[in-house]
């Protein structure tokens, strides 16, 4: 009895011994709707989905011969593709850098925030921060004009920005006469409480203070007697009323490359033009606009949203 036991216990160590170096050479048996075999090692690597094809997970091909029967990762077989997104919303995809078009069936969710001058709806004032729009996290379009309530502050006081219904005059101020001296206005913030613009003394003039007993001014054709000096000042050719002055010729405005022309002046009071149509230089200064994008067809290229020069 003893020998037949030996034998036996040779022929299981052998069998255990065969199963270990079948799973060392990765050949193993897995069993799925069926006696499917498979070896231990995926036969199909996996591949991630990109923004416009899908991905899929691990793949076992069963290799029994005549059987192409696929066992897939659980749930894994097909993952759908992931779809453009655009949440810095500059018509180019955050992922892969391609053209895109903002979805006008998107079901926007206004929560992601980029402090860009492109979303700002208010600046920063001298007792509130800079105010922008969100943007949808799902297409990167900005809230304005959709929900003007998903808004977020961001960044510090300006305490130099005053918002200008809240500046008023709190000194307001003198013409300086041809004897007396006079002074600027006062403007104070009632937000923050800071004086806005400090008021200044103005030194009398002696040369253009003359009023008559109206207030009336020296013009270009009349003289008068001042009030305050008594002197009579003769009248000014210089000092031509300004509802007297019409535009006879109008001018033409410099851009950044080409000259302009002045507005050729009369005066309807002395009959006379005061200003020739004089060049003016270019300017220098471009005049920027923001141009949209164009998404690209089947037979003409696009166009990436830019800002170009409208003169030059």
């Amino acid at each position: 009895m003893k020998q037949p036991r030996k034998l036996l216990a040779l022929l299981v160590t052998f069998v255990l011994l065969l199963s270990i170096l079948n799973c060392a050479s990765f050949s193993a048996v897995f069993l799925h709707d069926g006696d499917h075999t498979f070896n231990a090692e995926a036969d199909i690597p996996s591949v991630a989905p990109t923004c416009t094809e899908p991905g899929h997970g691990k793949g076992w091909i069963c290799n029994k011969e005549g059987c192409d029967y696929v066992a897939w990762e659980a749930g894994k077989q097909t993952i759908p593709a992931l779809g453009h997104i655009d949440r810095d919303h500059d018509t180019h995809c955050d992922r892969c850098g391609t053209y895109v078009a903002v979805s006008q069936s998107c079901e926007h969710n206004f929560i992601d925030q980029y402090a860009k001058p492109d979303y700002l709806k208010s600046t920063a004032t001298c007792t509130s921060k800079a105010v922008y729009y969100c943007l949808c996290q799902k297409c990167g379009i900005s809230a304005k004009g959709i929900d003007e309530t998903k808004t977020y502050e961001s960044g510090e006081l300006d305490a130099n920005n005053h918002p200008a219904d809240k500046v008023k005059v709190t000194k307001a101020g003198q013409t300086p006469t041809c004897m007396n001296t006079g002074w600027t206005e006062e403007k104070t913030c009632e937000a923050c409480g800071e004086v806005v613009t400090e008021s200044k003394l103005v030194a009398s003039d002696p040369k253009n203070g003359h009023r008559g007993p109206q207030d009336e001014v020296v013009t270009c054709i009349e003289g008068l007697t001042c009030k305050y000096c008594n002197q009579e000042i003769p009248a000014n050719p210089d000092a031509h009323p300004q509802d007297e002055i019409v535009v006879v010729v109008p001018g033409t405005p410099a851009t950044c490359d080409k000259a302009g022309t002045k507005d050729v002046l009369y005066c309807n009071c002395c009959r006379k033009l005061i200003q020739s149509a004089d060049s003016i230089p270019p300017t220098g200064k471009h005049h920027m606009k923001l141009h949209s994008g164009q998404e690209p067809t089947c037979t003409e290229d696009g166009v990436v949203e830019h800002w170009k020069c409208d003169n030059c």
